[in-house]
């Protein structure tokens, strides 16, 4: 069966509920074991915020510095393709970097 041909059962009270897509937050943590500097003893912080309005996930992680070998940035474009399908206007990445150190935090709002 192709996706296409699924049938979505729209009546299930699960189907409207405010929710975390999920394994949305892997991306998050799959590139900062990528890219990050594993070696450094602080090399990953992950802090998680939870209430009735908003889920937030911010992690930072120490940056290796290494030659950049070409076009990279897919994964986070994909993570923004599936948040926009799954929780349109309500679900953003915002990403920096501070030094030596690179911040991503993925904001989800349950409630305005």
């Amino acid at each position: 069966m192709r996706l296409d041909d699924a049938v979505v059962d729209t009546t299930s009270p699960h189907y409207r509920a405010l929710c975390i897509p999920h394994l949305i937050t892997g991306y998050l943590i799959e590139n900062a074991f990528k890219h990050g500097d594993k070696s450094h003893p602080q090399f990953l912080s992950i802090n998680l915020k939870l209430d009735h309005r908003m889920f937030q996930m911010h992690v930072a992680n120490k940056v290796r510095r290494t030659p950049n070998k070409g076009p990279g940035g897919l994964g986070l474009m994909n993570m923004e393709k599936r948040l926009k399908l799954l929780v349109p206007d309500r679900g953003r990445v915002d990403t920096r970097e501070d030094g030596d150190t690179y911040h991503a935090i993925l904001t989800i709002q349950f409630e305005p």
